[in-house]
C-alpha cells in the first residue's frame, strides 16, 4: 500500500511538474513584442502600417507563428513594400525587415529606356538617362520588356544573378543613398562589378554572400572617402568568400583591362 502511494506521488509529481513547465513555456514563448525595420527608407508611416497589419496577435505561441502567413498578410495589406524576411528572436520578438518599393535601375534595349524597382518588375517605359537611377548592363537581351512584367533577359546568369544583386543592393542603405553610391551594375564580364560615381569599381567574383560582401565593400569604401584617399577615384576592390567576405584593394582597373 505504502509502496502504491509512492508510486502515485511520484506521478502526480511528475504530472504537475509537466503542466507548470506548459504553463510557463506559454507564458514564456509567446510573442509579446514585434519590431519592423526598413532597409532603404526611412518611413514612420510604413512602418505603422506594418505593424499594424502583420496579422501576429501577441500572446500567441511563437512556435507557432506562420512566417510565410505574416509576409502574405503584410504585402497584401501594405502597398509598396516587399518583406524580406520573417525572423523570430526567442523566447518572444518578431522582427519584420522590409523594403520600400522604388524605381531603382535604368536600361536601354532598341533606343527605349525601362526603368527597374526593387521587386524586378519594370514599372516604367520611356524617360531620359540621367543619374537618379543606377544603369543596368546585362549579358542577355531584355525578353519582351513592358511595363508591368518581370525584368527576364535570354541569358540563364542575368536571370539567376540579378535578383541577388538586387536584395543585396537595397539592403546596403537607403534608395538615395545607394542610387548616389553607385553609376552602373554590369554582368557583361566574367565577374560583377559596380561602379560608384566617384570612379572606384567592386568587383563580386560571385553572387555567394553578396549582400555582406558589399556591406564589407561600402565600409571600405566609405574609410577611402573619410581620408581624402585617391582610392576613391580609380581602382578595384576585388571581393571574395562564399562564407566569409573579404575585400582586397588594387590600383589596377580590372574592369577595362579585361581581368
Amino acid at each position: 500500500m505504502i509502496m502504491r502511494n509512492k508510486k502515485l506521488i511520484i506521478i502526480f509529481s511528475v504530472l504537475c511538474a509537466l503542466a507548470v513547465l506548459i504553463v510557463l513555456s506559454s507564458v514564456l514563448f509567446s510573442v509579446q513584442h514585434v519590431s519592423a525595420y526598413c532597409y532603404n527608407a526611412d518611413d514612420a508611416e510604413l512602418e505603422r502600417q506594418v505593424l499594424e497589419n502583420n496579422g501576429i496577435k501577441r500572446g500567441k505561441s511563437i512556435f507557432s507563428l506562420n512566417k510565410e502567413k505574416v509576409v502574405k498578410q503584410v504585402e497584401s495589406a501594405v502597398a509598396n513594400i516587399k518583406v524580406v524576411n520573417v525572423e523570430k528572436k526567442f523566447p518572444n520578438r518578431v522582427f519584420i525587415n522590409y523594403v520600400k518599393l522604388f524605381e531603382y535601375f535604368e536600361f536601354t534595349q532598341d533606343d527605349e529606356n525601362y526603368y527597374i524597382s526593387n521587386a524586378g518588375d519594370i514599372v516604367r517605359v520611356g524617360g531620359e538617362n540621367n543619374d537618379k537611377y543606377i544603369r543596368l548592363y546585362t549579358k542577355g537581351k531584355s525578353v519582351s520588356p513592358s511595363q508591368g512584367t518581370a525584368f527576364k533577359t535570354d541569358s540563364d546568369f542575368d536571370n539567376a544573378v540579378f535578383p541577388i544583386i538586387v536584395s543585396a543592393v537595397e539592403q546596403i542603405g537607403t534608395r538615395g543613398v545607394v542610387v548616389e553610391l553607385f553609376e552602373y551594375i554590369d554582368f557583361r564580364k566574367n565577374f560583377i562589378y559596380l561602379k560608384t560615381r566617384t570612379g572606384v569599381m567592386f568587383e563580386l567574383q560571385s553572387a555567394d554572400n553578396a549582400t555582406e560582401k558589399l556591406r564589407l565593400a561600402v565600409s571600405v569604401y566609405a574609410g577611402f572617402t573619410e581620408t581624402a584617399n585617391e582610392r576613391t577615384k580609380s581602382g578595384t576592390l576585388i571581393l571574395t568568400g562564399d562564407k566569409t567576405a573579404r575585400a582586397d584593394y588594387t590600383p589596377d582597373d580590372r574592369y577595362n583591362n579585361g581581368i
